[in-house]
């Protein structure tokens, strides 16, 4: 019998909390709102009149100040509370398939036992005719029938496993949601020194105002040093975790250059996986960034029947000039059939906005610091040299999608071009992702070298001459194109006509260009006669209606500045 088990967790319990916390909160709104309507209708009647009317005033502006934690965790566990139902039901859906197939099992292992058996005395004592044939037969199928019995019953397992981590990303997702608003309403050193200087008496109130400051000014001080010796510690073992990782993320070109000249090679190797590891040591320890709905009707583009892939990377290109460099937008679509039923999500996600110091290299006037877009150089190089420490931009993208409603079992498509490409190749090749993702379409991206499963179909377009998609490595980085995956390669890189750099509105267009790799969908994916493009196109069609519902989401990290060497900014805004 299995030795999975339910997941633990009581939902209804969560919501009747949630339910509770909200109910408090909505009570404070109110009773704030009377007491300041009081504090407005009794102000001037007299000396003591309005002295009630300050502290009514006061105390509902004092009360007011503990909504936001009975609000906020009144939706974090509501929401949680749905992701955990998910969770759970997911979980005994695998739970079940795990044990027909074990239930099944003995009967075949027996069944393949006594075929075996009767081979070996056919062998010895041959029958006439011969009824090896038949056995071999016989086998062959009893062989084919195990083999999908333990497919089963593994796929449960990695279904069992995802539920897991579905749930525990949820509860992380709650936790972080949480946190800050009980941080911000906990009583601070200088709450309790000035309730001890109001209760003194009047006279000894100006000296207790002055040795508390001191006080306060002392304890302060030693809690920023602990701060910031905690926050320099942490960051510096971040610091030497990552340098083997980007080590070994490095493309197989360094390597191969090490072994021709390693006393040159390895140095450089040593030198610069720890600058890049000191650079993006701060993207696994800032929290993650809200993600919020927001009413962009100019975003919520429908797929078209006729050129999906093409409106698909229309649709990216807009997010990025819709985030720009100050924030990440995301575009998440519930895809139904006709009757309405859920068939599965599509999830298109931006690429590089935000340079930072590279801007001037990119079309920008000066170096800058982080501006807010998650979407920015140093998550580039986290997702490409480290993908177990999970930087701000796929952390607020997974927050998206559970938000959305994306549960363990729901088939999602992931789309990207540049950067976004990146992040959707890292999500598919992650074992421990809590989501199904079942289909890739990336442009302009270096996922060749990934190890994304044979059971998620991939269509990945690069033009010749694109330097972004060659970052894994232009000579080694050889892509596992099964029957599920696809490369699509144009020679975008000149104009046929001209034998130059295509000419756009007066400037030569690179062949890492949105609108470049728009074109080419329409015409090499969309229009592709190619069997095996038709084929896993075939496949995906299931990620694009005629019915949809169409979400966007937005957020921001906090901008940091240029000179800033603290290590720990950059936190949600």
């Amino acid at each position: 019998m299995t030795t999975l088990t339910p997941l633990p967790g009581d939902p209804t319990a969560l919501r009747t909390y949630s339910d509770r916390y909200g109910n408090i909160a909505d009570a404070i709104l109110a009773t704030s709102r009377r007491l300041r309507s009081f504090a407005d209708e009794i102000a001037g009647e007299g000396k003591s009149v309005t002295q009630l009317a300050e502290r009514s005033a006061a105390a509902g502006t004092a009360i007011l100040k503990a909504h936001p934690r009975y609000e906020t965790t009144a939706n974090a566990l509501g929401e949680y509370s749905v992701r955990l139902h998910d969770a759970q039901d997911s979980a005994i859906a695998a739970i079940s398939h795990h044990n027909g197939a074990e239930n099944q099992l003995p009967w075949y292992l027996h069944r393949r036992q006594q075929l075996q058996d009767d081979f070996e005395l056919e062998m010895l004592m041959p029958s006439t005719p011969s009824k090896i044939p038949d056995i071999n037969h016989d086998r062959t199928v009893i062989g084919h029938q195990i083999a999908e019995i333990e497919g089963s019953a593994a796929t449960a397992i990695a279904d069992y496993q995802r539920a897991v981590v579905y749930r525990d990303t949820a509860a992380k997702s709650a936790i972080e949601a949480i946190t800050p608003v009980l941080g911000a309403m906990n009583d601070t050193v200088g709450d309790y020194v000035d309730a001890w200087v109001n209760s003194l008496p009047d006279f000894m109130q100006a000296i207790g105002r002055w040795l508390g400051d001191i006080f306060v000014a002392v304890v302060e001080s030693l809690q920023h040093f602990v701060d910031q010796f905690v926050a320099a510690v942490t960051y510096i073992w971040t610091v030497i975790v990552m340098i083997p990782e980007i080590m070994a993320n490095l493309p197989l070109e360094f390597w191969i250059a090490a072994i021709i000249a390693p006393g040159l090679v390895l140095p450089l190797i040593g030198g610069l996986s720890t600058l890049i590891a000191a650079r993006i040591a701060k993207e696994p320890l800032r929290p993650t960034p809200k993600m919020t709905e927001v009413d962009r009707t100019d975003l919520e583009k429908p797929s078209s029947s006729q050129n999906p892939y093409a409106t698909a990377m229309g649709v990216d290109v807009d997010l990025d000039a819709a985030g720009a460099e100050n924030s990440t937008v995301v575009q998440i679509v519930e895809v139904l059939d006709a009757n309405g039923n859920r068939v599965g999500w599509r999830v298109t996600l931006p690429s590089t906005q935000d340079w930072q110091e590279a801007d001037p290299f990119f079309g920008g006037t000066k170096p800058e610091g982080d501006r807010g877009a998650m979407n920015d150089l140093d998550s580039n190089l986290a997702l490409m040299l480290t993908p177990s420490q999970q930087a701000a931009y796929q952390r607020a993208v997974i927050q998206a999608m559970l938000t959305a409603g994306i549960g363990p079992d729901d088939p999602v498509m992931l789309i990207g071009w540049s950067q976004g490409g990146i992040l959707a190749g890292r999500m598919a090749s992650d074992p421990s992702s809590p989501f199904n993702i079942q289909a890739l379409y990336v442009s302009g991206a270096p996922i060749d070298a990934m190890r994304i499963p044979d059971s998620v179909s991939v269509i990945s377009v690069q033009h010749t001459g694109e330097p972004v998609a060659s970052l894994d490595g232009p000579i080694f980085a050889q892509g596992h194109e099964g029957n599920n995956w696809t490369t699509i390669t144009v020679d975008q890189q000149n104009d046929p006509n001209t034998g130059k750099p295509p000419v756009i509105d007066g400037s030569e267009r690179s062949p890492h260009d949105g609108d470049a790799y728009t074109e080419t969908a329409a015409i090499y994916v969309d229009g592709s006669t190619d069997p095996k493009v038709q084929a896993i196109k075939a496949e995906q069609a299931m990620f694009f209606s005629n019915n949809e519902h169409v979400h966007v989401y937005e957020g921001a990290e906090k901008p940091v500045p240029l000179l800033s060497t603290d290590p720990m900014l950059g936190a949600a805004a």
